[in-house]
């Protein structure tokens, strides 16, 4: 069935979300709540249409990946079972910044017009409003685009104009002043204790990420770029995310690191296994399985 996702036909919608009521519903189990609270169900819808920007960049720029961990699908896993420990407002944003990325995969060749500059410039730049945990990926995600694909002086131009069209917004709106939303550099260093269990599925996204690597040389050059901006963003935004509550940078807090966490899983899982190993079924069973256990030990904490 997870062949189903790698292609774009309406009925392999079926399984994501379908897979993230089940995650949202054992975290409910685990919460001892008798009906879903409103927090975690807008999460749940959050982390559905990150999947679906994953999928559609997925399918544009020519990426393959073993259907053991489709992307999407590795999203899902990995995000879902968070929502009962993050803001709601962190997965949409994360729509975002997912959305930055699958602009800055077309621009692997050729001459592009100034408007996907331009409106990654302003998805990135509107992130932060609502929630200010993803300021770091406003950071990384162009310093990778910029040191795989320079931007033209026009390009660097509709960016930057992009970026400061939320500012001008900001400016407008009074309410956000009197402290509907708070910038990065205003936040207070998180002081939350980190669910570690959260991380259950690093070691087997660790692996993956390095065996990716080793698959670029197989890779043709429109993949080489798609895997390498993927490859990098999300191990910059892990290492530094982790290194940044380390040393209580301000802007830098757990839910960056959950955020970060799911990203690098997203891009990873499926290159854990071998090819053609005859086990190879049973792994997204598996990873489902540490998924519900994670949801459901988060779940209780969130009581």
């Amino acid at each position: 069935m997870l062949h189903l996702l790698q292609s774009n036909q309406p009925a392999s919608w079926g399984i994501i979300p379908v897979l993230v009521v089940l995650l949202v519903a054992v975290g409910a189990i685990g919460s001892g709540v008798s009906s879903l609270e409103w927090p975690p169900i807008l999460g749940g819808l959050g982390v559905i249409a990150g999947s679906r920007v994953i999928h559609l960049m997925h399918i544009e720029s020519g990426m393959r990946s073993k259907p053991t961990g489709i992307p999407s699908w590795a999203w899902a896993i990995s995000a879902a079972p968070l929502v009962y420990i993050t803001p709601a407002e962190l997965w949409w944003g994360s729509v975002l910044v997912l959305f930055a990325l699958r602009l800055s995969l077309t621009l692997r060749e050729g001459d592009v017009s100034g408007s996907p500059f331009f409106w990654m410039g302003m998805a990135l730049a509107l992130a932060p409003f609502l929630s200010d945990s993803l300021f770091l990926w406003v950071l990384v995600l162009p310093i990778v685009a910029l040191s795989l694909r320079p931007f033209r002086p026009s390009e660097t131009l509709a960016f930057l104009l992009g970026a400061v069209a939320p500012l001008g917004l900001y400016e407008a709106h009074t309410w956000w002043m009197e402290g509907a939303v708070h910038w990065p550099w205003a936040m207070e260093p998180s002081n939350s204790r980190v669910q570690w269990p959260a991380f259950g599925l690093l070691p087997l996204a660790g692996v993956g990420w390095l065996t990716r690597q080793k698959s670029l040389s197989r890779a043709t050059a429109r993949q080489r770029y798609a895997r390498q901006v993927t490859q990098w963003t999300g191990v910059f935004l892990l290492g530094l995310a982790t290194l940044g509550m380390g040393i209580q940078i301000p802007g830098v807090g757990d839910d960056t690191l959950y955020s970060a966490f799911a990203f690098f899983c997203a891009w990873t899982l499926g290159w854990v296994w071998p090819k053609g190993w005859k086990g190879a079924r049973m792994v997204p069973w598996f990873m489902v399985a540490m998924a519900a256990g994670a949801a459901y030990f988060l779940g209780t904490t969130a009581t």
